[in-house]
C-alpha cells in the first residue's frame, strides 16, 4: 500500500528496505505528496503543514518533479501511518483516515497526524495503533 500511493504502482509490486532506502535518500517524486493528500482526503496546504514544506517551495519541488530526501522521508513517514491506520480497520481506508485526523486522547487532543510531525511523535501513532490492534488499553 505505501509504495501504491507514493509511487502510484500496483499495490502487488513490492519495494525492499533498501530500494525505499534508497528512493528516500534519491527523492521521491513530488506528485507523491498530491496522492498522499488525494488519499488522506486533507487539503494540500495542510498537508504541506504537516511536512514542513513551504507552497512557494512545493511549487520549485512539482517544477523539479523531485523531493529533498528529508522530505521524502517525511512523506513515507505518513504514508506509512496511513496503510498501518488501514491495516487496524481491516482495509476501510475512510476508517483510518477518520481516526488519523480525529483528537486523540493520548495525544492531548493532537490528532495522529499533528503528533506525527517529529519522527519520535510517529513511532508514538505507531504504538497507539499497535495497541489498538491488539486490545489493550490506550
Amino acid at each position: 500500500m505505501v509504495v501504491k500511493i507514493i509511487f502510484n504502482r500496483n499495490s502487488t509490486y513490492r519495494k525492499g528496505n533498501s530500494d525505499i532506502v534508497h528512493s528516500i535518500t534519491e527523492g521521491f517524486p513530488a506528485a507523491a505528496v498530491s496522492r498522499l493528500v488525494e488519499y488522506l482526503n486533507i487539503r494540500q496546504n495542510e498537508m504541506l503543514k504537516l511536512l514542513h514544506i513551504t507552497s512557494a517551495t512545493f511549487s520549485r519541488r512539482r517544477k523539479d518533479g523531485k523531493l529533498e530526501s528529508v522530505e521524502s522521508d517525511r512523506v513515507y513517514r505518513y504514508t506509512r501511518l496511513a496503510a498501518l491506520a488501514t491495516d487496524m480497520f481491516h482495509g476501510d481506508g475512510e476508517a483510518a483516515r477518520h481516526w488519523l485526523k480525529s483528537p486523540a486522547y493520548a495525544f492531548k487532543g493532537e490528532t495522529p497526524l499533528e503528533h506525527a510531525q517529529t519522527e519520535y511523535g510517529a513511532r508514538e501513532v505507531e504504538n497507539l495503533i499497535g495497541r489498538i490492534r491488539h486490545g489493550i488499553p490506550s
